[in-house]
């Protein structure tokens, strides 16, 4: 199976036309999947920012080894024929608190910078969140800050494919969460997607502000959760489960490079 990003085109947004696989496995940084990720236009080129999966032979499961999560950049001059392939991010840039699942670039430029967000599963199965800058959007990309939720359960394993949505000028935080057991009246799609209101803006609910040891929450609610970024992270309990996450990045050797 190849997993890859498929081009359609349509002039009325009802017929749509398949030209191709626009991108797909086809080198060593995504040889097991061009996975999703998000497009930006940029000096009237469409730069596209996707995680190339790749697994390492010879491990028992690919979760929490084995497995590189490699966010690429690819550009366009016409949306139709693609440039080469770069590496702006990967596994050694990652905190140390996750797991072999981080994924799903959503790339765009506010407050004189470029952001990327990342969806990520971290060691102990929670879903987080994280937030990369970058000057230029290719090189230097540093962790910025994340987020997980506080709530006495986990909100599922996995938060992927994050978006933000400005409507009424305000913003809002999507993400696909995985892991989220079925309800009676909610939560009966296989991909369930959802989101989080935001009071300010994103950026700030993740950034950290290095020195400061302050922490900011944001109060918004859905179905009764709520989600807290920390600042300076150090791994804080509350209540026995781990509410911030450290931002250390992860550096690894061997078969996990």
């Amino acid at each position: 199976i190849c997993h890859g990003w498929g081009h359609w085109t349509s002039r009325d947004l009802t017929t749509w036309e398949f030209h191709r696989g626009a991108v797909i496995p086809e080198m060593e940084l995504d040889k097991d999947g061009s996975y999703s990720g998000s497009a930006v236009v940029r000096d009237g080129q469409m730069w596209c920012y996707y995680t190339g999966n790749v697994i390492e032979p010879g491990h028992p499961n690919y979760d929490y080894e084995g497995r590189s999560a490699n966010e690429t950049l690819i550009i366009s001059e016409d949306g139709r024929t693609f440039g080469p392939r770069k590496l702006v991010l990967g596994n050694d840039g990652y905190p140390d608190y996750c797991s072999c699942h981080v994924r799903d670039p959503k790339v765009w430029w506010q407050n004189d910078t470029w952001n990327m967000l990342l969806g990520a599963r971290t060691m102990d199965d929670h879903p987080a969140m994280l937030l990369y800058q970058s000057p230029d959007g290719v090189n230097d990309w540093k962790l910025a800050g994340s987020c997980t939720t506080i709530s006495g359960k986990p909100f599922g394993y996995m938060w992927e494919c994050p978006n933000i949505v400005t409507l009424g000028g305000r913003e809002f935080f999507f993400v696909c969460p995985q892991g989220v057991p079925s309800q009676m009246t909610k939560f009966q799609n296989n991909f369930n997607s959802g989101y989080f209101p935001v009071e300010g803006t994103v950026i700030d609910l993740l950034i950290f502000c290095v020195g400061s040891g302050e922490e900011v929450e944001d109060r918004s609610r859905r179905n009764g959760r709520r989600s807290r970024a920390g600042r300076n992270c150090q791994g804080r309990k509350r209540s026995g489960k781990k509410i911030f996450m450290r931002d250390r990045p992860r550096r690894r050797s061997g078969s996990d490079q």
